[in-house]
């Protein structure tokens, strides 16, 4: 696989939409940086040398960082099928293990899961051509989703957060917090506050389960400022890339807000009006 640092869609068209749309966010937004590897041919899934790939990422040996390593292929993240959570995404890789995440997440494009999903929405075309996204991982303490209108309900955004890193939630393991804002009043509800023993971090080991004080597992997961904050996002998100309705993946990294990354909400669909 070959690298590429600064992606443009005219001269790369097989980045994938996932790794287009996070280098249109990040002229924006704080996006954590990353490089995309491209396969040189179907099924390539081999990190270019350790030289090349380390200049690209700007890694220090010395650095300890660690690695979100997800899939950007041609068929992800689309108006009418998102893939989402089909294709392997890869957390807390140092740098020695990346060969492995790579080929993981490039292979994940022949599962069963992928081949199901392409089989229920009619997608016979051809096996999906796969670059992968290898991007700092962000020391994230809270995290979560966000889709910029609730389905049903155009004028309200849903914020969902947790502790720590966002994986727990993808995989469905923690209740989440949900809090609902009004896209024109911008008034701020929690409907409702989940129970959070455990929060994935990032430790000096790699990631690691950290144990939730007891007075927080049924607090909030952030602060209605920082809610406000991420639906402003979600709805800036929406309207810079032109979607009818937004689904991102956010977090706090100390006091600043990161976007990790954007699709269309493919589930969302607008009310009916009176009478249609």
């Amino acid at each position: 696989m070959r690298v590429v640092r600064s992606v443009d869609a005219s001269s790369e068209p097989r980045v994938g939409g996932k790794a287009k749309q996070l280098a249109r966010l990040q002229s924006r937004y704080r996006v954590p940086p990353f490089i995309v590897l491209v396969p040189e041919e179907p099924g390539d899934c081999q990190c270019p040398p350790a030289a090349v790939l380390r200049e690209a990422l700007g890694d220090n040996e010395s650095d300890n960082r660690r690695y979100a390593v997800r899939s950007s292929a041609d068929i992800e993240d689309g108006s009418v099928a998102s893939f989402a959570g089909l294709f392997e995404t890869v957390l807390g890789v140092r740098f020695a293990d990346l060969n492995d995440a790579v080929a993981a997440v490039t292979r994940s494009a022949i599962s069963e899961r992928v081949a199901e999903y392409r089989a229920a929405i009619g997608d016979v075309g051809a096996p999906a051509n796969v670059s992968v996204i290898i991007q700092r991982l962000a020391a994230a303490t809270s995290s979560g989703v966000c889709f910029s209108r609730r389905d049903g309900a155009a004028t309200l955004i849903l914020v969902e957060a947790i502790y720590g890193l966002g994986e727990l939630l993808v995989q469905g393991t923690v209740d989440p917090d949900r809090y609902v804002v009004d896209r024109h009043e911008r008034t701020l509800l929690i409907e409702h506050l989940g129970y959070q023993a455990t929060a994935l971090v990032v430790g000096e080991n790699g990631l690691e389960r950290a144990e939730v004080a007891s007075l927080d597992r049924r607090a909030p997961k952030i602060t209605r400022g920082e809610a406000l904050q991420v639906a402003n996002l979600a709805e800036a998100v929406e309207r810079d890339l032109e979607f009818p309705a937004a689904d991102i993946e956010w977090c706090f990294e100390g006091d600043g807000l990161l976007l990790l990354q954007a699709r269309p909400y493919t589930v969302y669909s607008p009310p009916r009006e009176p009478g249609a």
